[in-house]
């Protein structure tokens, strides 16, 4: 073994709670940014698969009243390839729990059949019957939070008129992860909730026989969001459109985004601070162990070792220290990375984003 081997392992051993020290603070800076990272990356991509496969559109537009014959336009925008119209109602709901009416939203269902676009996923019972005015599917976190059960009835109030209706259905949308009233600023699943009805059940109380007052676009691959939205206000102007939306701007779909991006600058500043306080550390170590062993290193040139390979010597004793850090940070991040994704699949996921197995994540 190389006598400056043989010195490192000495040093090594007499410094060995120091090196322990800054060996765990590089690894949680790298833990911290590897389970940030892959956890990030794990759920961007479920929601891409999920966003797909429950065919969440692209672009959306809330207005006040327009013919369903104004919607054979919309194929005539090279941007759209998919539309679909649907009646966006507010509502009261009468919860047996509460003992009180609550806000809620009901979206009307195609007549036959399920929605084109932004479909639901039914996580217990199953859709209306085809043309059905007596039932209805309430989302999943309305129903846990107030208790609902498949077969009771609801009472829902809509424009002064009293329907009572039986739940044949809990299910989840892409466009409710976050079920947000409109006005407010976080979830209140007790205070609010999404209803789906067929919509030959409310168009006529609301006066939209024949009309819609949402639509929702698919846009194609190398389209222009800007332009397409501008060419779709530009049409529902007349029909007192509150303007288009692209997808980043769509109320659930910027909570999700938000909560990533705070995952995600987690991975970004912590790493920071933990690097740049080993840095510290290990520089602080250096200049002190150079320092004490200036003897030495006049020995040892003495002895024929050039500058190099005495800096070699040193920097041989950073690397190590950076190297285990980095290795062991690695390992804990992975390690925990999987914790944290299989505590989404738990409590978040397997609600959010159920088309997708917790083993996909990861």
């Amino acid at each position: 073994m190389h006598m400056l081997d043989r010195k490192l392992i000495r040093d090594i051993k007499i410094m060995k709670w120091q090196m322990l020290s800054i060996i765990a603070v590089i690894a949680c800076g790298i833990s911290t940014f590897v389970l940030s990272t892959s956890t990030v990356d794990s759920l961007e991509n479920t929601r891409r698969d999920y966003y797909a496969r429950y065919r969440f559109a692209d672009v959306f537009c809330d207005l006040k009243r327009a013919p369903e014959a104004i919607a054979q336009q919309f194929s005539q925008i090279a941007e759209i390839s998919q539309y679909e119209t649907r009646i966006d109602l507010p509502i009261r709901v009468q919860v047996p729990l509460a003992q009180k009416s609550v806000q809620g939203i009901a979206l009307a269902l195609p007549v036959h059949g399920e929605p084109q676009l932004n479909a639901v996923h039914i996580r217990k019972g199953r859709l209306p019957e085809d043309s059905s005015t007596q039932e209805v599917i309430v989302s999943e976190a309305f129903a846990n939070a107030n208790r609902l059960q498949l077969g009771e009835s609801l009472t829902i109030t809509l424009y002064g008129q009293q329907y009572r209706l039986m739940i044949v259905g809990v299910a989840l949308s892409p466009e409710f992860i976050y079920e947000i009233a409109p006005g407010g600023l976080l979830p209140d699943n007790r205070s609010f909730g999404v209803l789906w009805i067929r919509r030959n059940a409310i168009e006529g109380s609301a006066l939209l026989e024949g009309a819609f007052n949402h639509v929702s676009f698919k846009l194609s691959r190398q389209a222009s969001v800007e332009s397409a939205i501008s060419r779709i206000d530009e049409l529902l102007k007349p029909y007192g459109s509150l303007g288009a939306i692209a997808r980043k701007d769509q109320r659930s779909h910027r909570f999700v985004s938000s909560e990533m991006d705070e995952l995600r600058n987690m991975g970004r500043v912590a790493p920071t601070i933990f690097l740049c306080v080993s840095s510290f550390l290990l520089n602080m170590v250096l200049t002190r162990m150079i320092a004490a062993q200036r003897e030495q290193i006049a020995a040892l040139k003495a002895f024929g070792f050039t500058p190099w390979e005495i800096a070699s010597f040193y920097l041989k004793f950073a690397w190590l220290i950076a190297i285990s850090g980095a290795i062991v940070g690695m390992g804990l991040g992975l390690y925990l990375g999987q914790g944290l994704t299989e505590l989404y699949s738990r409590f978040s996921i397997s609600q959010v984003f159920p088309a997708i197995s917790p083993g996909a994540l990861y």
